[in-house]
């Protein structure tokens, strides 16, 4: 058993309710999102950096038992190319859960008229069984996936 803990601070909601078809119809895996009250992104579990897209929108972590977790940081935020973005790991890095990974500007992100929601997503989700929590979170402290 896996537990995710949430990747931010906010509230989190099922993924039908993100504002992005790709993610509200689980093309990329499955899994919560969590609309931000606070820019800061933790790990959401121990693992190992995987990716990290180069406008810094989403990093990906390996966990345990070869688990792939997909942290997609506010919607459409690609467009920001990088701007309002702050990344503390690099890939190949190890991280503990609750270290801080990502942090997003979250006035910017509005300002340009973007959505903060950030999905966390399981990626091959057929492999294993999870279970969902949805309402207030704090980062690295709420669990919001079991995966078995």
């Amino acid at each position: 058993m896996l537990e995710l803990n949430a990747p931010m601070t906010g509230k989190s909601i099922p993924m039908a309710q993100v504002p992005d078809e790709t993610f509200a119809t689980d093309v990329m895996g499955k899994g919560v999102a969590v609309d931000p009250t606070d820019g800061l992104v933790v790990a959401p579990c121990d693992g190992v950096i995987t990716a990290i897209a180069t406008t810094l929108h989403a990093v990906c972590l390996a966990a345990q038992g070869g688990v792939e977790i997909l942290l997609h940081i506010g919607i459409d935020t690609v467009d920001l190319a990088g701007k309002g973005f702050t990344c503390y790991v690099q890939k190949g890095q190890q991280v503990k859960q609750g270290e801080r990974l990502m942090k997003l500007d979250l006035k910017r992100c509005r300002k340009a008229n973007l959505s903060p929601i950030s999905p966390m997503v399981v990626i091959d989700p057929e492999n294993y069984e999870l279970e969902y929590l949805c309402g207030d979170c704090t980062a690295g402290k709420t669990t919001l996936i079991t995966v078995r």
